[in-house]
């Protein structure tokens, strides 16, 4: 049995760890629903200590105020930090969804007091700096993952032992439901197959990515990032253009691939880069992801046939099954993306697309100095490609050639919401800031940020070279002579 509290839940307790008993605070009180009076501005969590397995606030910390006099000074944020703290189990996990700076979202409403950014849970409430101790923080979280969801930023934390305190209670069992099960035919119908594999280990990335696209259909969502995720839809976006751009140089270099059977992998918001190549004409694209929740919707609402729910450590299809691979924008967030890489040439019979962000300490021109990781807000590593690392994989598995190209990307918030159109001031501004990286980057004063690699599994013929080495400007196209070992066996 788990038990879960939603603080500031509003006239119903969310529940997204699906604990088996579900209870909330609210300024009025529903005990038929179990909800409970409490204005955490000044009152604490009506709850004993080490009551709840999980403790969830969405849209709720934001109108918390920092300091208040009631009438003595009172650190109130600080304070449901503690109380939050104080009623959840050792090593128990508290869930934060409120808009955060940058976004406007955060700043517009004006009983939004209390600007979360990505950095204010490490610094001041984490296990490692704590730098709200010195205003009256009493405990400790280990920050387990924060990521961007529109104009929100969600943060997991667990519950763990502050300094000075030994943690003598046992610790509960909060793991999650496990994923379906391998689905028992690979080919996908008109409905949703299942091969996610084995269950995520608890408190892993894996698990926290599985979650919230699994249990958090746009029908959960708020208005705010609905209304992103519908822009996404929109093809007249000055954010579309900026997608068009990375896809645009492999739509002219694949366009006799059309007829081909396609499949994208880590393509879960919605299938988008299969809905965007199907609309320029390729008739056959599944698209994939570790769980299937947007991915239903979008079969619902008509815009793809079909997909597939897969991990891409371990794809339930045959080998050489499709022709093309894509995957876009999602190597990077993989905890092991090499395994995921060898997968995807498997069930590939004629070659892979990758379009990733790009390791800027490998290839020319290298970023001087000792490299340094990158780790998104999630918590998961960001590893990004390099031309040199494609190549070694390419010679270890005797492929005969690869084509690459670099492009220059630049994200500016609220892009997703203003047309590509001349003399819009944000497209103008995009147009102008991606140019002046383009310029810099060809002189050689600042490294391209995505990298674009076609990966050939099967020789490729002299159109298709001639199209990767005469049409769109800055591809390079790299033929390899092969393992001289291995030529009485080489199908190429």
């Amino acid at each position: 049995m788990t038990k879960a509290l939603d603080i500031g839940c509003g006239p119903k307790p969310k529940n997204p760890f699906n604990a088996t008993e579900v209870y909330g605070i609210d300024v009025r009180d529903d005990i038929d629903r179990g909800i409970f009076r409490a204005d955490l501005v000044v009152d604490p969590i009506p709850f004993p200590d080490n009551s709840f397995n999980f403790v969830t606030a969405h849209d709720f910390l934001e109108h918390i105020p920092r300091l208040i006099y009631c009438p003595q000074r009172r650190n109130a944020f600080v304070e449901v930090m503690n109380e939050v703290w104080r009623v959840l189990e050792p090593d128990g996990l508290f869930m934060s969804f409120t808009p955060a700076y940058p976004n406007p979202a955060a700043f517009r409403d004006p009983t939004h007091v209390n600007i979360i950014t990505d950095e204010t849970f490490p610094a001041y409430f984490d296990n490692v700096n704590r730098w709200a101790s010195v205003y009256g923080f009493k405990g400790a979280f280990q920050i387990i993952s924060q990521e961007w969801r529109g104009p929100h930023l969600m943060t997991i934390m667990r519950k763990v032992a502050a300094p000075d305190t030994p943690q003598t209670e046992a610790i509960p069992d909060v793991s999650m439901h496990t994923p379906p099960a391998p689905a028992a035919a690979a080919a996908p119908t008109t409905s949703a197959t299942s091969a996610s594999g084995d269950k995520p280990k608890a408190g892993s990335v894996e698990e926290w990515n599985y979650k919230l696209y699994h249990d958090e259909g746009s029908h959960a969502l708020d208005p705010e990032t609905r209304r992103m995720h519908e822009s996404w839809f929109s093809e007249d976006t000055a954010d579309f253009w900026r997608h068009e751009r990375m896809m645009e140089p492999l739509f002219h270099c694949l366009s006799h691939t059309h007829n081909d059977k396609w499949l994208t992998v880590g393509d879960g918001h919605y299938g988008l880069d299969a809905i965007r190549m199907m609309r320029r004409g390729y008739k056959s694209v599944l698209p994939t992801n570790i769980s299937g929740t947007f991915l239903a919707e979008a079969k619902e609402r008509g815009l793809i046939p079909a997909y597939s729910e897969e991990n891409a450590e371990k794809l339930s299809f045959a080998d050489n099954e499709f022709d093309f691979v894509l995957c876009k924008e999602a190597y990077h967030h993989f905890p092991r993306p090499a395994i995921a890489l060898y997968e995807m040439l498997r069930v590939a019979r004629k070659g892979v697309v990758l379009i990733e962000p790009q390791d800027k300490y490998a290839d020319p021109p290298v970023i001087p100095g000792e490299d340094q990781p990158s780790y998104e807000a999630v918590g998961n590593f960001v590893y990004a490609l390099s031309r040199r690392e494609i190549n070694k994989v390419c010679w270890g598995l005797d492929l005969p050639a690869v084509a690459y190209k670099n492009i220059c990307d630049v994200y500016l918030p609220g892009v997703e919401y203003v047309q590509a159109k001349d003399g819009e001031p944000l497209f103008e501004r995009l147009k102008a800031e991606t140019a002046d990286a383009e310029l810099k980057a060809k002189q050689m004063l600042i490294k391209p940020n995505v990298l674009l690699t076609v990966i050939f599994k099967e020789k490729p013929d002299q159109a298709t070279i001639d199209r990767f080495t005469q049409g769109v400007e800055g591809w390079t196209f790299r033929q390899f002579e092969g393992n001289p070992h291995l030529k009485r066996t080489r199908t190429w």
